[in-house]
């Protein structure tokens, strides 16, 4: 089961192997809107009961995304956003020189100040994702338009 937030909905999507040709398939089993905090009970109704655990789990996580400070939400989004420049780099064929060094010097500024935690241990307590890397990514680039709108 994945679940995919758009603007105003997050769809239920369940995979199936198509038994024909053996390829996975998905299909929308439920959608309901994007503002609720709990399972619908259509929703509820349209779900498995580890379905409904794992849309349980995902609301969750969602819940603590939003309830994140903006500091933290820009520095979790970060890391997708560096390898989507990464990718980006690597797709153009020549780069401004304003941009250049902007970048040059966003990065040189974020790597100094990075090293204020340069003795961080790992953390033992990491918990399994319902929410997939780019689910998150969206909903913390939501949450920061929605802090941005408010200034």
């Amino acid at each position: 089961m994945r679940f995919v937030a758009g603007d105003h909905s997050v769809y239920c999507m369940r995979e199936t192997q198509n038994p024909h040709t053996g390829q996975l398939e998905e299909e929308e089993v439920a959608r309901f809107n994007a503002d609720l905090e709990v399972i619908a009970p259509h929703v509820a109704a349209a779900l498995y009961a580890d379905e409904r655990r794992q849309l349980d789990r995902w609301l969750e996580e969602r819940r603590a995304i939003r309830q994140e400070p903006k500091e933290l939400q820009v520095l979790k989004a970060l890391p997708q956003l560096l390898d989507e420049a990464t990718t980006s780099i690597d797709a153009v064929d020549q780069l401004d020189e304003p941009v250049f060094a902007d970048i040059a010097r966003a990065l040189s500024a974020f790597q100094l100040a990075l090293k204020k935690f340069d003795d961080i241990e790992p953390d033992s307590d990491v918990c399994p994702r319902v929410m997939d890397e780019d689910e998150a990514l969206k909903e913390r680039l939501r949450e920061l338009r929605r802090e941005i709108d408010r200034d």
